[in-house]
């Protein structure tokens, strides 16, 4: 698990969205790289049996599968309502892939994704401010 301090997330869908976040999130944005598609098992006599099923994305020399964990405690109305309509409606409530970038400005590390969360929780905070976290998953 890395944490990063990084500007503005940005979320792309070609030709039906792009939108970058107004403001950098809480204090930084916390990425995982998962090492889910290697199964393990030991044997009684000490020996490891491994099952490879996947260890990257095809393409890349990168192994193991990215995520992002990121919230923002002070969303005001208009932000929450343009998150919500130009990126979870656009995706279909998370269900369409999209790109996201944890850093606008630094196209090389984009990554296809999807919403890793069963639904988008908000609370508010304060009269037409809100707080709420989001969970990306890199997908293939």
């Amino acid at each position: 698990m890395a944490d990063y301090n990084l500007a503005t997330p940005r979320f792309i869908k070609s030709g039906i969205f792009s939108y970058t976040m107004p403001y950098a999130p809480d204090l930084k944005i916390t990425m995982i790289n998962e090492m889910d598609g290697v199964d393990r098992v030991r044997t009684r006599g000490g020996h490891d049996l491994v099952n490879h099923r996947y260890h990257k994305n095809p393409g890349e020399t990168r192994t193991g599968r990215r995520s992002w964990l990121i919230s923002y405690s002070y969303l005001g109305d208009s932000d929450f309502d343009d998150l919500y309509s130009k990126v979870v409606k656009n995706t279909n409530g998370g269900q369409l892939s999209f790109t996201f970038r944890p850093d606008s400005s630094q196209s090389a590390y984009s990554a296809t994704c999807k919403f890793d969360m069963k639904s988008l929780q908000y609370k508010q905070v304060a009269n037409g401010v809100y707080s709420v976290k989001l969970k990306i998953r890199e997908v293939w």
